[in-house]
């Protein structure tokens, strides 16, 4: 590199940071001392396996087979390779200029069928790479193994076990939820064309606005509620029939009968409610209805004195909290008050003439009929009828027709069943359904 050729650059470029000429020049240096030679220094690399042949790759080319020198550079990424053994890495790290011996005991392989149910379930290894979705055939060394198994709307399932040759792994996983979002509820009624629209429950809270799914047969999923974990409520309506009320979550197949109306006057929505009145423990005499009220242990128990004698209500009984109390409704019915498990004020009826706690049983109100063991995939439930005795709220009238018993069986939107029963309750009907 001569002066003229310096001289030249300065002018053609008009370089007039001689610091800058001078990075150049270094730079410039460098590139005609070394060429296009890479840094990094010869390795002679010497490679024994047990057993012995295997193939050693380096840069995709096969260089030959174990035992065998070969000469890498120090940058060089080798692998060694036989049909059976786990591969091996020998990575730049391993390697120092001139020389580096490597002894690698090769790790047989062995074939592990993996059959985990559903089908079409993804394993994943301990480092979540991935093994495959069963069914499918992996090759494992020897040794203690834990794969993780995933499959949509199922519990994960962690298997550990150890690899001694050949085998198969097999399990079937738990549905997280007992029904799917993708199966379809199949909702029909006798005669068809009853109306249909829905409330979405999560535990004994309705929310949000009502869904309009139209006439009978409907056919629809239920995805929306399903992540939060929430039931739907159908309301079901036909204008010659008495109402149902269908609650479920998932996969329905179910053909309602709806029960012929009669010509019965059906009283406005009482004013009087539990919610007013005075609830008291102990002793409590209201006109010529006594009771006590007693705690027993974690429970809490009504006892009429009103046959001059303490005779115990039947089936009065609820679990004690500290809200616990009973009030006489009118002469006949009492009230217990409790706080649910979920912290909400909720109500039982109870009759003094029949001593015994009032419950409505096959009057309208369908469920899912609870199967035993797991929900297969896509498999649809049948529906039966269900019987409740706890409301949070409560009012009732009666007439020449029989007793009206007004209930709420869920807080959050204004929804009140009407249920029609005998002067016994022994027998009851579903006879409309108040929104508010």
């Amino acid at each position: 590199m001569n002066d003229s050729f310096i001289s030249k650059l300065t002018n053609e470029y008009k370089v007039a940071d001689v610091k800058g000429i001078g990075y150049f020049i270094v730079a410039w240096g460098v590139i005609l001392l070394f060429g296009c030679n890479s840094p990094f220094v010869s390795v002679d690399l010497c490679i024994e396996t047990v057993p012995p042949g295997a193939s050693i790759i380096v840069e995709g080319k096969t260089l030959g087979k174990t035992p065998k020198t070969i000469d890498v550079r120090s940058n060089d990424s080798v692998t060694v390779s036989l049909s059976g053994y786990k591969v091996e890495t020998i990575s730049p790290k391993e390697t120092s200029a001139p020389r580096t011996y490597k002894f690698i005991e090769l790790k047989k392989l062995h074939k592990i069928y993996l059959d985990y149910k559903p089908r079409g379930s993804k394993v994943y290894n301990s480092d979540d790479s991935f093994l495959g979705t069963t069914p499918c055939e992996v090759e494992m060394t020897r040794g203690e193994k834990t794969v993780s198994v995933k499959f949509p709307y199922h519990e994960d399932y962690i298997d550990s076990f150890v690899v001694t040759g050949s085998g198969m792994r097999t399990e079937e996983l738990v549905p997280t939820v007992k029904y799917f979002p993708e199966t379809y509820c199949n909702i029909t009624t006798t005669p068809e064309g009853a109306s249909v629209k829905s409330l979405v429950a999560c535990g004994e809270k309705l929310l949000g606005e009502f869904d309009e799914w139209g006439l009978t047969p409907v056919k629809g999923t239920n995805s929306d509620v399903m992540e939060a974990k929430c039931d739907r409520v159908f309301f079901i309506s036909h204008e010659s029939k008495y109402p149902a009320v269908l609650r479920f979550r998932g996969s329905i197949n179910t053909n309602l009968e709806l029960a012929d109306k009669k010509n019965i006057n059906i009283p406005d929505l009482p004013d009087k409610t539990p919610q007013n009145l005075e609830f008291k423990r102990g002793i409590f005499e209201d006109g010529n209805q006594p009771f006590k009220a007693v705690f027993e242990g974690n429970f809490f128990k009504i006892i009429s004195t009103k046959y001059f004698v303490p005779v115990e209500i039947i089936d009065l009984r609820t679990d004690k909290s500290d809200i616990s109390g009973a009030s006489w409704f009118d002469e006949r019915f009492f009230i217990v008050r409790f706080k649910s498990g979920e912290g909400d004020t909720k109500y039982l009826i109870y009759d003094s003439k029949e001593r015994r706690r009032v419950s409505f049983d096959n009057f309208g109100l369908y469920h899912e009929r609870n199967i035993p063991g797991i929900i297969r995939w896509k498999e649809q439930i049948p529906t039966s009828p269900t019987r409740v005795n706890e409301f949070f709220d409560i009012r009732y009238s009666e007439n020449n027709d029989g007793l009206f018993f007004f209930l709420k069986l869920y807080s959050g939107a204004g929804c009140w069943l009407v249920i029609k029963t005998d002067f016994e309750i022994s027998s009851s009907q579903l006879v409309d359904i108040l929104f508010q």
